[in-house]
């Protein structure tokens, strides 16, 4: 897998605030005063800890519609970041389940390589620190190329499958905790994977 780590600037590039010249200073660097001098403020923090030095400077909003306007935004890209996340987790597996099921490598060349290209693309906004609100239109365009990838990974998965036999659904393991999903990842690097095709 490739990995990316925090493309924050990369992203706020695309953004509207950066098309308007703000700066990531002006959000996360406030201005202050004391007496009659201004300085920037070094404590470097969540615009949201400020707002009225933050978001208030430029838009004529309420801190509580700024501060809204936020979280609807971070919470619309969570959404889509773990459905994302979901679909890729079984693209994993899926594949797991084609060799299990005597897929030769040759076979899930094309599959390896798609689930390469939808994970970098789920990673490189998963791993912002923005939560989506750095450029969330840019945001939510990545994390769908990921998801309609993994889509795409799944249904070559279920094609292999049948072709060598197996029309049933394949059985996730219980990954719903970060220890759950440990275990398992565990199991697949010890050489004792759970089956993930339903017995005969």
């Amino acid at each position: 897998m490739i990995k990316t780590r925090h493309p924050d600037y990369e992203l706020f590039t695309t953004s509207t605030h950066y098309a308007r010249n703000v700066s990531c200073a002006d959000c996360h660097l406030p201005y202050r005063t004391e007496g009659a001098e201004k300085f920037s403020d070094h404590h470097i923090r969540s615009p949201l800890s400020d707002v009225s030095n933050t978001c208030s400077v430029c838009h004529r909003w309420s801190e509580a519609d700024a501060v809204k306007q936020v979280i609807t935004i971070q919470d619309k890209y969570k959404e889509v970041l773990a459905r994302g996340k979901s679909a890729l987790v079984k693209a994993h597996f899926d594949i797991a389940a084609c060799m299990q099921a005597g897929a030769k490598d040759e076979e899930l060349t094309t599959v390896r390589d798609d689930l390469r290209y939808a994970q970098m693309h789920w990673d490189f906004v998963a791993s912002s620190n923005g939560a989506g609100f750095h450029a969330p239109l840019e945001s939510q365009r990545i994390l769908t190329t990921a998801l309609d990838r993994a889509a795409q990974i799944r249904l070559a998965c279920a094609r292999i499958l049948a072709k060598h036999g197996y029309a049933d659904e394949v059985v996730y393991p219980d990954y719903s905790t970060k220890d759950k999903a440990r275990g398992t990842v565990n199991k697949f690097l010890s050489g004792e994977a759970p089956s993930l095709l339903k017995a005969n």
